[in-house]
């Protein structure tokens, strides 16, 4: 029987050929079990529900003559290639030091590009650490494929995996995050009206193209500088959702607006505890994955997404004020065609020679010091191999010379913020971190 091969899209081959030794484009994420899993039903799990189940995690990508790069089916995949047992029991900061150790690693690419590593943890825990290609997948994506493996109860028999509840929960979040961005290209295109409304005129999609290209730069920072090799992981404890909610009731702001203003507040507690001086109008600008699926495509692999820019507001020495001008920055970037053209740049850069792919890179990646996402997880408590996963964090990969990623995902009541950095540029993020913590109890005053 012949191999499947399937070519990659323009935007996931822009990933894939981005990658660069001081930015690799790989997502990173850790989930966390309060009790030992037992490694072998682990493994067993991933074999069968994330190999046996997803294609691309049984593909490698090829690249052969002037054609685009393609999946292609390994024919001798094996499941231990990509789940790995680390014999070392790890504390708190020896699991940072170990997921920093991973994310600075290349994937192989002669193999699927995807790997875990199973961690036992010294308060008798379980940590298991996923690394996936950008080009394989978006963080919605990604979300979706982590649904699939998991059970609503600690009997892996009590329900197949993706049943209708758990598809309608990530159906349901997946439309928030649609409606708080613009559409796909090819979903606006198909609808007249929304095309009439988002782009008025090829004019005005060029404006905007250009100008995302030539953006004046932001607030010079300790972020700008050459990249090292090297990242460095670190993540918050549990932040209540429902304190943030609040929060946002009593500012008339979303959820979405509040996580914005505490990620300003504590960079700029940070830089100005590091000798930073701040001036009022100091501004950090963030690129922001807004989620560009139509609803009937959400459980697809593969990237759909565009950014949007957003200038954080660091300057500000006044929550509630910092607060106020975030969310008024918020809503200006919802009512912007910025994902939709940055979409287009991205599929773009997957078809252009590299020499062009770096130059339009190098133009977006130079006026923006850091990458910001926000992913929604499982509202409940999910299960995987039997065990209740206690935690989930994941980071996402940085471009060009951006240094810092900023990734916010909420679980079953809680939200969790990871931050990777460039070692060179910020040696220590758990200090980043500590202030989110405390950004959320001053708003919470």
């Amino acid at each position: 029987m012949p191999r499947t091969k399937q070519s990659l899209s323009a935007v996931d081959t822009a990933w894939l050929r981005m990658e660069r030794p001081t930015n690799l484009m790989m997502i990173t994420g850790v989930l966390t079990f309060d009790e030992r899993v037992d490694f072998a039903a682990l493994r067993a799990t991933l074999s069968e529900r994330l190999a046996g189940k997803h294609p691309r995690f049984r593909q490698r990508v090829i690249r052969k003559g002037v054609g685009p790069p393609a999946w292609r089916d390994v024919s001798d995949f094996n499941i231990d290639d990509h789940v790995r047992f680390e014999p070392e029991v790890l504390d708190r900061a020896g699991l940072e030091a170990f997921v920093s150790r991973r994310m600075s690693a290349s994937l192989r690419f002669d193999r699927p590009l995807w790997d875990t590593d199973i961690v036992y943890l010294k308060n008798g825990g379980t940590a298991l650490i996923v690394r996936v290609h950008h080009s394989v997948g978006d963080g919605i994506a990604l979300i979706r494929v982590l649904i699939s493996l998991t059970d609503d109860s600690a009997n892996p028999n009590a329900r197949p995996a993706e049943t209708a509840p758990a598809k309608r929960r990530l159906k349901k979040d997946w439309a928030a995050k649609v409606r708080q961005g613009a559409r796909s290209v090819a979903y606006v295109a198909r609808r007249p009206r929304l095309w009439r409304k988002g782009i008025r005129t090829g004019a005005q999609l060029t404006s905007e193209a250009v100008g995302l290209l030539t953006m004046d730069p932001d607030t010079p920072t300790p972020m700008k500088g050459p990249l090292d090799v090297q990242k460095v992981a670190a993540w918050t404890d549990r932040l209540s959702l429902d304190a943030i909610k609040r929060i946002g009731r009593a500012h008339d702001a979303t959820v979405n607006d509040v996580l914005m203003a505490v990620a300003a507040g504590a960079l700029r507690r940070h830089f100005i505890d590091s000798g930073v001086p701040l001036a009022e109008n100091a501004e950090f600008r963030v690129a922001i994955p807004v989620n560009l699926r139509p609803l009937d495509e959400a459980l697809k692999m593969g990237n759909r997404f565009g950014l949007a820019f957003l200038a954080l507001p660091i300057g500000i020495a006044d929550p509630a004020a910092r607060l106020a001008e975030t969310r008024q920055r918020m809503n200006a970037v919802k009512a912007s065609t910025e994902p939709v053209v940055a979409f287009g740049i991205l599929n773009l850069i997957g078809v252009l020679p590299l020499w062009g792919q770096e130059v339009i890179v190098g133009l977006v990646a130079r006026n923006t010091s850091g990458v910001l996402t926000n992913v929604p997880g499982p509202r409940q408590s999910i299960y995987l191999a039997g065990k209740r996963v206690h935690d989930i964090m994941f980071w996402v990969p940085q471009t060009g010379r951006v240094g810092l990623g900023i990734s916010i995902l909420s679980y079953d009541g809680n939200v969790l913020v990871g931050v990777t950095s460039d070692k060179g540029l910020m040696p220590n993020p758990s200090a980043l971190v500590s202030r989110f913590e405390e950004e959320v109890r001053r708003l919470d005053a």
